[in-house]
């Protein structure tokens, strides 16, 4: 079986261990850039983000199936055009993989359910972002709305 590995992280390098481990028959490809072949897998020089270049290489190397280990692959939309295409893919869609990576979405959802959550704000401009911490009790956590694990926010 040919599988594809989107995600260029030690988990994503050690999930095609593994796999390799399981079953040597199989052709284990990963987008890691810059890398060379080893006896687990072999690295495809396409970055996370260019989902089209993925999907071509999918199509041309007849890739049966797709684990997406990369967020950034992930919140671009990657399952649902790969689902649009029917290549099998192991990934959420990326509308409901907001609620992981926008800590609004994940505060504004336990809010509603009433889930214990600490206080908080989410604001549109400065000054009122400002005027909120003038009048809060100290100590207050400020934290950019995403989260994506070792990338900026505007990589993608």
């Amino acid at each position: 079986m040919k599988i594809l590995i989107t995600g260029s992280d030690l988990n994503s390098k050690l999930l095609a261990q593994f796999i390799k481990l399981q079953n040597k028959e199989h052709d284990i490809y990963i987008t890691l850039e810059n890398s060379e072949k080893n006896e687990y897998y072999t690295p495809i020089n396409i970055a996370e983000n260019d989902i089209q270049s993925i999907c071509d290489f999918v199509k041309y190397n007849q890739i049966e199936f797709t684990i997406v280990m990369s967020q950034i692959a992930i919140i671009n939309g990657i399952a649902d055009i790969f689902g649009n295409e029917g290549f099998p893919v192991f990934a959420p869609y990326a509308e409901a993989s907001r609620i992981t990576f926008f800590n609004s979405i994940a505060k504004k959802i336990m809010y509603k359910l009433r889930i214990n959550t600490p206080k908080f704000g989410i604001f549109d401009r400065e000054n009122i972002a400002v005027d909120y911490v003038r009048n809060s009790k100290f100590p207050v956590v400020i934290e950019n709305d995403f989260t994506l694990f070792g990338r900026e926010a505007d990589t993608f």
